[in-house]
This record gives structure tokens, sequence and C-alpha cells, in this order.
């Protein structure tokens, strides 16, 4: 059965590929997608708020685990997409991509007013492609489209890549 997801998550990957002009790079071969050049850059947070601003540089810097809960229960409640991607990123960054389902979770079940995006939903099929869950990781890829949310290349990607480190 994964492998028919798989042909299917390779379709769809092609597809997306076709149609924003993509062209592999060698005869037949696809190129794999990296990291976003997109950077998340920046917390839209109020004026003065530099201490929040500073917590979230610092978040984004860190290889620690210990640190990243620090920095992580110092800030307080999530108010963006923006903030929940740049927390389960640096959790996935410390492997510890538990703690980035976690609270992928806790978002997407209503502890947060904050509905989850692309990047959100991106973030978290990172996460299992790191802890080898292949099944959630196509699972939430198929939540993401019954929310009306358009795949991207790094969501195909990462899908693919939990697929094949799970063993699928």
């Amino acid at each position: 059965m994964m492998v028919r997801w798989i042909g299917a998550l390779l379709a769809g990957l092609t597809a997306l590929h076709a149609a924003r002009g993509f062209r592999p790079r060698a005869p037949g071969g696809v190129v794999r997608a990296g990291r976003s050049s997109r950077r998340l850059s920046g917390i839209d947070t109020p004026p003065g708020d530099g201490e929040r601003r500073e917590l979230f540089g610092r978040l984004r810097r860190s290889r620690d685990a210990a640190v990243v809960a620090d920095l992580v229960g110092h800030l307080g409640p999530l108010v963006s997409p923006k903030e929940y991607v740049i927390v389960m990123s640096s959790w996935t960054r410390v492997r510890r991509p538990d703690k980035a389902l976690e609270l992928f979770g806790d978002m997407r079940h209503g502890a947060s007013a904050v509905d989850p995006n692309v990047f959100c939903y991106n973030a978290a099929i990172t996460a299992c492609e790191k802890s080898r869950r292949s099944k959630h990781a196509v699972d939430l890829l198929e939540e993401m489209r019954s929310r009306g949310l358009e795949p991207t290349v790094i969501t195909y990607s990462a899908a693919i890549s939990a697929c094949e480190k799970g063993g699928q």
C-alpha cells in the first residue's frame, strides 16, 4: 500500500514541478528539493517587544535541547503560525521531533487559536521524517489537502524522504 502512496507522492511532485516550470537537471532525473530559500526572518511583534524578538533569534540559532526548552518556556503562548514553525523547527533540529509533533498536535486540536498553514505542515512532516514516522507523514499530507492547503515542493520532498527513511 505504501508503494502506491510513494507513487502518488512522486506523481504529485512531478505535476507540481511541471506546473511551476521546473526542469530536471539531468535527463530523466528530478532535482530533489532542498531547504526553502524563503527564510523565516523577522518576527511579527509589536514595536518595543525586542525581548521576544531576541528569544526567537536565539531559538533559531540554538543547537542544544536544554537551551531550546528554556527559551520556549520564556516565550509564553505562541501567537502566529510563524512562531509555531520556528519552535517546531528548533525542536526538530535538536533531535527532538517528538516535541515538534506534540506542539503541532496541540495546535491542530484546539489548544491554540492559531490555524496551521502550509509552513506548519511542512515543519511537522519534516519532524515525521526525522523520527521515521512515514505513516504519520502521509496522514498529515492527506489532512493538509483535506483542509484546502496546497502542498509545496518542500511538502512532497519531506513526505517522500519520510517514506524512504521509514522503510516504506
